[in-house]
């Protein structure tokens, strides 16, 4: 720790615009910039913000960016978000006992559902106004992301991730607010396969040739798909979590081994 301390203490810094330099200031907060141990103190720093938040609330966390979520039936999110709102006001004391800065402007928020629940309780219309210090976050567009679309889009990082509902989803997707398909797109999915055969199963059509159970046997299955891989990812998020937080541990305290053998 007199290490970390003496690593810590003493630092300043100035500003420079082309030839100009400003007067040095001593640095009260921070680690310096670009070190290799930067990424590790201010995670360590920041790792008691769960402490501070209630268990129905979900949080991720990399280096300065934070998601923090909650889950609730559709017609209980008003009342949801309003408990959101506290714990929104209590990260915003967290942050600013910790002096760090909460850019209130640069937050958004995101709400994310299965198209069916969106439609049957019309939430683009009912969005719940979400807010921390005073300030009103903005939404940001959720309409193409489906909530099993979307973790797999954190998990990867890839836009790639995000799929694409086309040929023989094209109906599907069209009337249940997915999107359409890509032009020249015939890449073949498992979905697909299955769309078109039961598509061409007259006994899953009416009169007219629209194939009613087949739609509602896919939204049944896309929701339990997604259960199940929101299920998974929380899984995984949990395992990360233990690993990083025991492997910090470890390293700490080997550290602390050598500067104690060391004096």
């Amino acid at each position: 720790m007199r290490w970390l301390n003496s690593y810590l203490s003493g630092l300043s810094h100035f500003v420079q615009i082309d030839d100009r330099i400003s007067e040095s200031v001593n640095v009260r907060f921070g680690v310096p910039q670009g070190s290799i141990l930067g990424p590790m103190l201010f995670d360590l720093y920041v790792s008691n913000l769960q402490d501070h938040l209630p268990s129905s609330v979900g949080l991720f966390q990399y280096a300065d960016e934070t998601t923090i979520y909650f889950s609730c039936p559709a017609p209980e999110l008003q009342r949801s978000a309003q408990e959101f709102n506290s714990t929104l006001n209590t990260v915003s004391s967290w942050s600013y006992d910790s002096h760090l800065a909460l850019y209130s402007k640069k937050t958004k928020t995101m709400l994310l559902s299965t198209s069916r629940m969106s439609h049957v309780h019309d939430l683009d219309k009912t969005r719940p106004a979400i807010t921390i210090s005073d300030s009103t976050l903005e939404y940001v567009n959720s309409e193409m992301f489906q909530w099993c679309d979307y973790m797999r889009y954190e998990s990867t990082g890839s836009a790639s991730s995000v799929p694409h509902h086309h040929s023989g989803d094209a109906r599907f997707a069209s009337e249940h607010g997915m999107g359409s398909p890509r032009a020249g797109d015939t890449r073949e999915t498992p979905l697909n396969r299955e769309s078109r055969k039961r598509a061409n199963d007259s006994s899953a059509q009416d009169d007219n040739g629209k194939p009613l159970q087949f739609l509602r046997d896919c939204m049944e299955e896309s929701d339990r798909k997604d259960r199940e891989f929101l299920l998974q990812m929380t899984r995984l998020d949990h395992e990360r979590e233990e690993r990083s937080s025991e492997q910090t541990m470890r390293m700490m305290l080997e550290v602390a081994k050598v500067f104690r053998s060391g004096n």
